[in-house]
């Protein structure tokens, strides 16, 4: 016979969960990390939320002298909108670890112009950082697709 103690049966049943959540929210889906190039992409970068017209084309990630630099292009936001730069170490806990304004140019048609945006992480961090893009403005919120990079 094989016994298990509540605590193991606990922690199996905490990471099966998690992995299904993972895989459930396609706003938590990770894209893998692949070769040598620290440079990374996604198609189709933003969860569908209901009636929010920004879109994120594409976000990447590369390193610059121990600096994360993460360059997105979004199309459609709204202006007096913000996008929240998110950061985790393992993939499923993230923080908020600064913001930046959308382009806030009223001559600029952003329905039908993609704008880009960077934000640069100064926190000198080792191993797999991952890290999402939060879009929030005065009609609802979208998140991207997560992203990682090993260092």
């Amino acid at each position: 016979m094989c016994y298990f103690s509540i605590k193991e049966i606990i922690m199996k049943t905490k990471y099966y969960l998690i992995s299904i959540l993972i895989t459930l929210f396609s706003f938590s889906a990770i894209s893998q990390y692949a070769g040598n190039d620290s440079d990374l992409a996604m198609s189709d970068e933003t969860s569908a939320v209901k009636n929010v017209p920004c879109k994120i084309n594409y976000l990447k990630v590369s390193n610059d002298n121990n600096n994360n630099v993460l360059n997105w292009q979004a199309i459609g936001e709204d202006v007096n909108s913000d996008f929240y730069i998110e950061r985790s170490t393992d993939g499923v806990n993230f923080e908020t670890i600064g913001n930046v304004e959308s382009n806030n140019d009223k001559n600029i048609d952003k329905k039908v112009q993609p704008q880009e945006y960077s934000f640069t992480d100064n926190a000198n961090l080792h191993g797999t950082i991952y890290y999402t893009i939060k879009y929030e403005s005065t009609v609802g919120t979208l998140y991207s697709k997560a992203i990682k990079i090993e260092r």
